[in-house]
C-alpha cells in the first residue's frame, strides 16, 4: 500500500496554495496564532503519518545546523525565545515542503494542466528540471564520498549528471505526451485540504 496514497489523490495546485499560504503565515503572524496553525497542520498530517516521519528524519539531519544556530544566538546574546520562534518557523516551512515534495509527482502536477501539450516548451523545461534534480543529487552523494572539496564535488556531480541529459530529454517528452487520467477534484482528500485552508483562514480572522 502506498504510504502517501491519501495525499497523492489531492490536487497539486491546492497543495501549492497551502504551502504558499503557510509560507506567508510563517513569516507574518504572531507567535500564539502561528503555534495554533502549526498544531492544526500537524494534526491534519497525522492522516498519513509517513509525512511526519519524513519530516522528523529531515529534522535529525538538520540538528548540526540547529545546534550551530543556537550557539550563534548565545554568542551574539540573542534572546532564547526569539531563537525558538525562528527555529519553529523554519520547521513549519520544512514540514510544508516535505508534505509537498513527498506527496507530489511529476504526473500529478501535469494532470492539473490538460493543455500542457499546447505549452510543451514550458512543461518540457519544468519536467526536465524536476527530473534532473534527483540525478544531480544522486551523483553529488557519490562524489561526496570520494572527495572533500565542495567545488570539485559539485563540478564532478554536474558533469556526471549531464551525461544523462539525453535520457532526461526522452523521458520528459514521454511524460508530457503520455495521457494522464483526469482526477476528480471533488473527492475526500481534496475536501480535507480545503478544510485545512478554511481552518487557516478562520484562525487568521480571529
Amino acid at each position: 500500500m502506498n504510504k502517501h496514497a491519501f495525499f497523492q489523490k489531492q490536487n497539486s495546485i491546492l497543495k501549492i496554495i497551502v504551502v504558499l499560504f503557510g509560507l506567508l503565515i510563517s513569516t507574518t503572524v504572531q507567535i500564539k496564532l502561528f503555534l495554533l496553525i502549526f498544531f492544526l497542520t500537524l494534526v491534519y498530517l497525522i492522516i498519513s503519518p509517513a509525512v511526519i516521519f519524513v519530516w522528523l528524519k529531515t529534522i535529525l539531519k538538520l540538528l548540526p545546523f540547529l545546534f550551530s544556530f543556537f550557539l550563534l544566538g548565545i554568542i551574539f546574546n540573542i534572546p532564547f525565545d526569539e531563537q525558538i520562534l525562528v527555529v519553529l518557523r523554519i520547521l513549519f516551512i520544512l514540514l510544508l515542503s516535505v508534505f509537498l515534495a513527498s506527496t507530489n509527482s511529476i504526473e500529478s502536477i501535469l494532470a492539473c494542466f490538460p493543455m500542457r501539450k499546447a505549452n510543451s516548451n514550458f512543461f518540457f523545461f519544468l519536467v526536465a528540471t524536476i527530473s534532473f534534480v534527483p540525478i544531480f543529487i544522486k551523483y553529488y552523494q557519490i562524489e561526496k564520498k570520494k572527495d572533500k572539496n565542495i567545488l570539485r564535488i559539485i563540478e564532478n556531480a554536474f558533469f556526471s549528471s549531464f551525461r544523462k541529459i539525453n535520457e532526461v530529454e526522452i523521458s520528459s517528452k514521454e511524460r508530457i505526451n503520455t495521457p494522464i487520467p483526469k482526477q476528480d477534484f471533488w473527492n475526500i482528500p481534496n475536501f480535507s485540504l480545503l478544510l485545512l485552508i478554511a481552518g487557516y483562514v478562520i484562525l487568521l480572522s480571529i
